[in-house]
């Protein structure tokens, strides 16, 4: 009987795992600036590089960047003092992917992670592109 039962439960499982599910498209978070490549390419640059820090970081860092494959990626190692934690580590990282669309506008894709610093960064690299 308990093997009986276990069998059952089995089978239950496996037809659950597989009913069909609904799944929801993401939406786009390509934007469109009207500069060439070459200029939207060193304008995101100029920001990552401008961009104000907290003191508590060594500023933003670019961990990679390939100019014919269109993408910057940059980050941003800090500590913040949390209450009965101490000094706790962070990492802000943003990610900014390009793509030509014609002479005259670049498609842009900004990842960023959750910490504000990177929220910041981000806002910053949509204002110098013009976003």
């Amino acid at each position: 009987m308990k093997r009986f039962v276990g069998l059952i439960v089995a089978a239950m499982i496996v037809l659950a795992a597989c009913a069909p599910t609904t799944v929801t498209p993401q939406t786009s978070t390509e934007q469109i600036a009207r500069l060439p490549f070459s200029e939207a390419f060193s304008r995101v640059t100029t920001a990552i590089n401008t961009q104000p820090y907290p003191s508590d970081s060594g500023g933003w860092v670019i961990t990679s960047s390939d100019q014919v494959g269109g993408f910057i990626s940059a980050e941003l190692n800090g500590s913040r003092y949390q209450l009965f934690a101490g000094s706790v580590p962070y990492r802000a990282f943003v990610s900014v992917a390009l793509v030509a669309r014609g002479d005259a506008e670049t498609a842009v894709n900004i990842s960023l992670n959750s910490e504000e610093e990177a929220k910041k960064l981000a806002t910053a690299i949509r204002s110098a592109l013009g976003l």
